[in-house]
């Protein structure tokens, strides 16, 4: 399901983004100029209407704009990001596994604990390949990380994703809340 980004106008409470960007600086000037309207209604039809939404399409384009203008070539520059999943025999698209701290406002919080997430094609259900990537972006994780614990956030009803995180070690569901639903928040501890 295709996510629509929709920030209040302080990203955090004790810090004002407009406070802290100049008038003049340069990704004032890329937002006044780079029209990425369209970008929604071109991809629409590659989401599928089930499950939660995903980042907003828009906000990825822009962060990879804002990366590419500040030469931040890579979000693992940052930490950790996402990475590609693609079909080893064709080389296809089959989604996407990552890890990112969201700010969210969840209960229990997941602060200071990277979240693991993952998303795939329909097509790429039921055939392991999630195991096989989340397996994969884990053992980076263990080795590439000074984090001892990783959170991962489901909904409830999920029961395929939550089984590919049991396999690869997450474990201690705690039933709480993402903004006003009911999640399910699972912990992986390095190995």
């Amino acid at each position: 399901m295709m996510g629509v980004q929709d920030a209040p106008a302080r990203l955090f409470y004790d810090f004002d983004l407009e406070a802290h960007v100049p008038a003049n600086h340069i990704l004032r000037e890329i937002d006044r100029f780079l029209d990425i309207s369209m970008i929604r209604h071109q991809l629409a039809p590659h989401y599928s209407h089930l499950g939660r939404p995903s980042i907003d399409p828009e906000l990825i384009i822009r962060m990879l704009v804002v990366g590419y203008v500040l030469g931040i070539r890579s979000e693992r520059r940052l930490g950790f990001g996402y990475w590609v999943v693609q079909s080893k025999a064709d080389g296809d698209f089959l989604g996407e596994v990552g890890l990112a701290d969201y700010h969210r406002d969840t209960e229990p919080t997941l602060d200071g604990r990277p979240e693991a997430g993952w998303v795939l094609k329909a097509c790429a259900h039921g055939k392991g390949y999630a195991t096989e990537a989340v397996t994969a972006m884990m053992h980076w994780a263990d080795k590439a990380l000074s984090c001892t614990h990783t959170a991962a956030m489901f909904d409830p009803t999920y029961s395929a994703s939550i089984n590919v995180a049991k396999k690869v070690g997450f474990e201690n569901e705690i039933l709480g809340r993402y903004g006003d639903q009911e999640a399910l928040f699972m912990e992986r501890t390095r190995q």
